[in-house]
């Protein structure tokens, strides 16, 4: 699976400092987008995407509503974080379901 997949960042660049992360926000989504339209025209042959966390699940319906946009299936599951494993193990469970699903829907 490892190798018919590729990963990209809703927020393609760093948006933190020396000493702290930032969370992205929709106006730090929004310049990210076009970048990610670029990045999927390069990607002739995709057939799911998968985002996960709320920043990419946002960036990519916001990506859908392009004129340019390539519809193309999705799946949403929570952001892979331990504070995500920690507070609510329910979401962190959808993870892994949702690799099968992907393998199946790309074979």
């Amino acid at each position: 699976m490892r190798g018919r997949c590729v990963h990209w960042n809703a927020v393609p660049w760093f948006m933190g400092d020396e000493k702290k992360n930032k969370n992205a926000t929709r106006s730090d989504i929004e310049p990210g987008l076009p970048w990610l339209a670029r990045f999927i025209a390069l990607l002739p042959d995709l057939k799911l995407v998968v985002t996960m966390g709320g920043i990419a699940r946002q960036a990519f319906a916001l990506y859908l509503l392009r004129e340019d946009a390539h519809l193309v299936p999705w799946l949403a599951v929570a952001h892979p974080s331990p504070r995500v494993r920690n507070t609510n193990p329910l979401l962190w469970q959808d993870i892994p379901r949702a690799f099968p699903i992907a393998a199946r829907l790309t074979a």
